[in-house]
């Protein structure tokens, strides 16, 4: 079983922020009929990559295309594919870089946005795609310090208008080790997304007597505190406006905190 943002559609950078637009993107993570293979609904999967250098590899998996409903002959397939040119050293750190391109496809047959027959049965679509770029880089370092200071993201992508409520995805933030003197492992991050609902969907739902906004933006800010190697506290604000689905008002405010123990 798989959990295919492990190691598609990942970023070092952005893995502090606890809002799930800094992770996989709205148009990828909201596809499907269950969605993609996301912790806690996996599916079974085939996955290569290749090594073309230190510095280039070429990642592809092919996932039961409905987690939880394994291996049935209708669902079809989700496959996946990435390009990524990153820094030979794993770590987030002064010399740390990593650019990628994705895509995804789905093998089975879907709806069509606002599309019907005369007869008013539903007109489906063999195949659903969508593609996706990335980037994160450290980008400046503190005096003789190797991994604290200054990091960004940004991601991009696109899917297929014709089927999914969600067709496009724009997110980026920075985040800042040791921005505190003296608190060298503590790291401060700030990141925003915005989502946009695809016309069609909201054409559609208009029809149903809903109203969809054409977008929902949402700010996330948020701070870990490495109080000891087992033990961090990390307080997050998050900001969205124009939530998709409460349009009782225009924008909605979260304040959280999370607690990380890690037992070796």
């Amino acid at each position: 079983m798989f959990d295919i943002k492990s190691e598609f559609d990942s970023r070092q950078t952005s893995s502090i922020f606890i809002n799930p637009s800094q992770g996989i993107g709205a148009e990828y993570s909201l596809t499907g009929v269950k969605g993609p293979s996301i912790f806690p609904n996996t599916s079974i999967a085939l996955r290569i990559k290749y090594n073309v250098s230190p510095s280039f590899n070429i990642k592809a998996a092919a996932f039961d295309a409905v987690p939880g409903d394994l291996l049935d002959k209708h669902d079809g397939l989700l496959l996946t594919g990435e390009l990524n040119y990153k820094s030979a050293s794993e770590e987030l750190n002064k010399n740390y870089f990593s650019y990628l391109v994705g895509g995804w496809l789905y093998t089975g047959k879907f709806d069509r946005l606002l599309d019907s027959e005369p007869s008013g049965d539903p007109i489906y679509q063999r195949g659903n795609y969508g593609i996706y770029f990335s980037a994160e880089k450290f980008l400046i370092a503190k005096a003789e310090s190797l991994d604290e200071g200054l990091s960004a993201f940004f991601r991009l992508g696109f899917a297929d208008r014709n089927i999914n409520k969600v067709d496009a995805c724009i997110g980026a933030g920075v985040n800042y080790t040791g921005l505190i003197p003296g608190r060298n492992k503590d790291v401060f991050g700030l990141a925003a997304a915005s989502i946009h609902n695809n016309e069609k969907y909201i054409a559609q739902m208009f029809q149903e007597g809903v109203e969809v906004c054409e977008y929902e933006n949402i700010i996330e800010l948020t701070y870990i505190f490495h109080l000891s190697d087992w033990f961090n506290v990390q307080p997050d604000l998050q900001y969205a406006i124009d939530p998709t689905y409460c349009r009782r008002e225009n924008h909605s405010f979260l304040g959280g905190i999370s607690l990380e123990f890690s037992l070796n």
